[in-house]
């Protein structure tokens, strides 16, 4: 669990370093003193999910490897980025854990390991936010099972 928390933090960190060290243009105006109040961003409907390739390539890989060993299992993972008032960028991820309760109907994160590792992984970057969460599904990545397509319609009934 420790080894792959690791390496979960070091993939992190490489593809936090290539997002904040990329070239960008200076702003016209310098920045606001640092004693005036954060003002907090207007959230919207997002229009855009962004995923950096390395956190793509850790869920189809997390995926397949969880795959041949827990077969038709679900898994899960929490996403951790940064929000904007219409757009997300998906620089993290945090697998359900190695005690998750999985079937082939449910997933239970464990929560207690997500919560020390969002702790680590937010050391590099504090503005790091829990955008979401996703989960497969048995046999595939596209179809709900028939458990969450009953919990979401209920869901989205009373939004």
């Amino acid at each position: 669990m420790l080894r792959v928390l690791v390496r979960k933090a070091g993939r992190f960190l490489d593809e936090l370093q290539r997002s904040l060290f990329r070239p960008r243009r200076l702003p016209l105006q310098p920045p606001a003193p640092t004693s005036r109040p954060v003002t907090k961003v207007p959230y919207a409907p997002l229009q855009k999910v962004l995923v950096t390739d390395g956190v793509g390539r850790t869920l189809f890989e997390e995926y397949a490897e969880h795959r041949r060993q827990h077969g038709e299992n679900e898994t899960g993972w929490v996403l951790l980025g940064l929000r904007e008032a219409t757009e997300a960028v998906v620089l993290a991820t945090l697998p359900a854990g190695a005690l998750a309760d999985t079937g082939v109907a449910h997933v239970h994160f464990n929560s207690e390991a997500q919560a020390l590792a969002s702790r680590v992984v937010r050391q590099a970057d504090r503005r790091l936010t829990i955008l979401g969460v996703v989960h497969t599904h048995p046999g595939s990545l596209r179809h709900p099972s028939d458990g969450d397509f009953r919990g979401d319609s209920q869901w989205v009934a009373n939004l």
